[in-house]
């Protein structure tokens, strides 16, 4: 069978069939996709192992079948990992739990807190052998054009994070890879989109940066020049007021109108013209006195 893993159509076409025909295969197969775990590793999964209040799942087992032995043991990383879950696959999960139990009581059986998630035993005792899983996948592959084996949804799963930007420590853990650099060495190719989307981060920020400092240089400048208006229509105002503007004026003079914030240049020059430097400095002298 081909080392490719499905496209999203082909896996979502997949899960449709086989949802349809056996739900419980359907929910291993999510199960599977969604976490990136080992088909032994979602074999071995009890129901104790789910925490659905945190929207977690530990993965703290492998289960194989070995010349006719059934051999539950630790994981290839040792210690096992934690691996945070998405609210659907909690809803999934723990609906297919409780819909068990209900089960189980119609026939008189009780389900204990660790029994397996996914058992041909009403009461969850045994797990499915991860042989039988392969092979019932493999056949409904067939059915939609799926060309690669229940491995490859592992690999889905990886290569799914790695083009959606996902960092390479975070795939690293969920697949239970001791270092970073396996997952590179199998994924390396998948990382070319996030890389290209990281090209354009630094000189988007910066460039953006540049715009709003720009953008406050204007403002401090319409700032100041709001304010040099401001302060010579305050002048010529307080001149009209104390009567210092009332000058004989020439036949097609302008009128004697307060200044207006039309610009800068124009605003200083009316000030002026309004405003002579013996009228200024009677301004800037106090009533009764001289300045002290």
């Amino acid at each position: 069978m081909s080392r490719t893993p499905p496209t999203p159509e082909l896996a979502a076409r997949l899960l449709n069939l086989v949802w349809a025909e056996d739900e419980e295969f359907g929910l291993y197969l999510w199960t599977a996709i969604t976490t990136g775990a080992r088909r032994g590793e979602v074999s071995a999964l009890r129901e104790n192992r789910f925490d659905f209040g945190r929207q977690q799942v530990r993965v703290s087992a492998t289960y194989i079948v070995k010349q006719g032995n059934r051999i539950e043991k630790a994981p290839k990383d040792g210690e096992g990992r934690v691996l945070s879950l998405d609210l659907l696959t909690c809803e999934l999960l723990l609906e297919r739990f409780q819909r068990r139990r209900a089960e189980a009581r119609a026939l008189g059986v009780q389900v204990p807190d660790n029994a397996f998630a996914f058992s041909p035993d009403p009461a969850g005792h045994e797990p499915w052998n991860p042989d039988t899983m392969t092979h019932r996948y493999r056949r409904y592959a067939r059915r939609v054009g799926v060309t690669s084996s229940l491995k490859e949804l592992r690999h889905y799963s990886a290569t799914q994070l790695l083009a959606a930007g996902t960092d390479l420590n975070t795939v690293a853990g969920r697949l239970g890879h001791a270092e970073g650099s396996t997952t590179l060495k199998f994924y390396a190719q998948f990382t070319r989109p996030a890389n290209q989307q990281a090209v354009a981060v630094i000189p988007s920020q910066l460039d953006g940066l540049r715009r709003k400092e720009r953008l406050r240089e204007l403002y401090r400048q319409h700032q100041t020049a709001q304010g040099t208006a401001e302060l010579a229509i305050s002048l010529w105002s307080s001149a009209r007021r104390l009567g210092l503007t009332n000058k004989p004026r020439l036949r097609g003079s302008r009128s004697s109108h307060p200044p207006t914030r039309t610009g800068q240049g124009s605003l200083r020059h009316r000030a002026h013209r309004e405003c002579s430097r013996k009228t200024c400095a009677s301004l800037a002298t106090p009533v009764g006195g001289h300045n002290q």
